[in-house]
């Protein structure tokens, strides 16, 4: 499966690539890039301290590019899903199969899947956000 090849990567925050490590944000805007030949563009260096501040930008960015998805069940692959934490979404991830396996960067580890209908996972489910036009570069 093509999301093989993104599981076991270090975390690194804003980090780049496998080598260097990514946090969560990085990972999937590679994975979109590589996979799905779509680009988000990063903010800056002098933008980062505004983004840990304010947490909820990558919800903010993601509505811009698609349609928010409230209900887990109707997720799809390649729907970005994101994860609400004492009161900020600040965790995301994508999905990668008809299953609701997610892909994401997880913080004390390394890049892993999850399954989304998980009972720990879900009661932090937030939205997802489906690209519009978005299609796998196999496809």
């Amino acid at each position: 499966m093509w999301s093989d090849k993104y599981i076991g990567w270090k975390f690194k925050y804003n980090g780049t690539s496998k080598e260097e490590g990514t946090d969560c944000r990085t990972l999937v805007f590679k994975v979109l890039e590589d996979e799905f030949n779509y680009k988000i563009e990063r903010k800056i260096d002098a933008d980062i301290k505004w983004i840990q501040d304010n947490p909820n930008i990558m919800i903010t960015e993601a509505v811009k590019h698609g349609d928010v998805i409230k209900d887990f069940n109707d997720l799809a692959v390649a729907d970005l899903v994101f994860f609400e934490f004492n009161g900020e979404v600040s965790h995301m991830g994508i999905i990668i199969d008809k299953y609701k396996n997610y892909l994401h960067q997880a913080v004390t580890s390394k890049s892993c899947l999850g399954k989304i209908t998980n009972p720990k996972i879900i009661k932090h489910f937030f939205c997802g956000i489906r690209i519009k036009g978005l299609k796998h570069k196999d496809d």
